[in-house]
Formats: C-alpha cells, sequence, structure tokens
C-alpha cells in the first residue's frame, strides 16, 4: 500500500468515526443528494483536514471518490500555488452540489495563481455552478470588483437559477454596490 493509501485509509476512519446518518438525512430532505454522503458537518472535516499537509497528490485521490466529504477534502488539501486553472476549471464542472463550489471557491479558487482569469472565464459563462464561483471569487479579491463584474451581478439577479441570484446579492451587498 502507498504512502497515499494509507492517509486515504486513515481518512476513511476518520470520516467514519464522525459521521450522521441524521445530518446526511437533513441534507438529502433539503435537497443536498450526494451519491454517497456521511453526513460530517464541515467543522468537523476542517478539523480532520488540519491533521494533514496540503498535498497535490492526496488532494487529486481524495478527488477521485465521489464521496461529498472526501471532495470537500480534497479542497482543503489542494495546494494552491499547485492548483492550474484548468483543474480549478475540472473540479467546478465536476461538482454535483452547490456545497462543493462554494466550499471550493473560498476554500481554494479564491487563492490560485489564475484566480482572475478563473472568475473571469467563469463569468462568462451560464451555467450556474460556475457564475457561483466566479461571483464568489470576485467578492473577495477588491481587484475583481469591477463596474463589469457589478454589472454583470445585478443582470444576474434575473437568473432563473435561485442559487446564482442569491450569489449576485452576496455580491452586492459584500462590494457596497447598489442595487
Amino acid at each position: 500500500m502507498t504512502n497515499i493509501e494509507e492517509t486515504i485509509q486513515e481518512i476513511r476512519h476518520a470520516l467514519r468515526r464522525n459521521m450522521s446518518g441524521p445530518t446526511a438525512q437533513a441534507m438529502r430532505d433539503r435537497g443536498v443528494d450526494y451519491k454517497i454522503n456521511w453526513g460530517v458537518p464541515f467543522y468537523q472535516l476542517k478539523a480532520i483536514a488540519a491533521d494533514y499537509q496540503q498535498d497535490l497528490q492526496l488532494a487529486n485521490a481524495l478527488w477521485s471518490h465521489p464521496v461529498r466529504e472526501m471532495r470537500i477534502l480534497a479542497l482543503l488539501l489542494m495546494p494552491a500555488e499547485a492548483c492550474t486553472l484548468e483543474q480549478a476549471m475540472t473540479w467546478i464542472e465536476q461538482s454535483d452540489s452547490q456545497e462543493l463550489v462554494e466550499i471550493g471557491s473560498i476554500s481554494l479558487y479564491v487563492h490560485i495563481n489564475d484566480a482572475a482569469l478563473l472568475a473571469k472565464q467563469c463569468l462568462e459563462s451560464n451555467e450556474p455552478f460556475k457564475l457561483i464561483c466566479a461571483l464568489s471569487i470576485c467578492s473577495r479579491k477588491p481587484e475583481l470588483q469591477t463596474t463589469e463584474t457589478t454589472e454583470k451581478a445585478r443582470m444576474l439577479l434575473n437568473h432563473e437559477n435561485m442559487a446564482v441570484k442569491h450569489s449576485a446579492y452576496n455580491f452586492l451587498l459584500r462590494t457596497d454596490a447598489e442595487f
């Protein structure tokens, strides 16, 4: 067994110790439907991640598992300097929930070297997860809070997707822009 495989086994044991059936059920009841969800709260996932060094290979190995908690840990353990624009875009496209996109945007994507380009490309899309990611990044990087971005956020207040509307509203609130 390789170091990565051993580490993933350790992580699985930690996840099993912290799993919560009622939390997973509550998430499903609210429409957050993952293929596999152990119901481990985010604060516990952050505590588990704190026990490990950020590592590109470990993050990629964790992401390859279609499990909510493994993917969140991948986002927390990916070194921002190692995450390329292409990889960030791939992970956004492979995200199967708004939760993953938001955690990725706040914890990882905003810190990558190409964060500005990622935000620009995502903002040009009409895909809800990409728009949410772009608005989240832009609201945290003052240099991206341009007139053009603010106008796009205002326009997105009328988007058909409620999560995109919410992200646009949050962007405008965070940046003190007029509605």
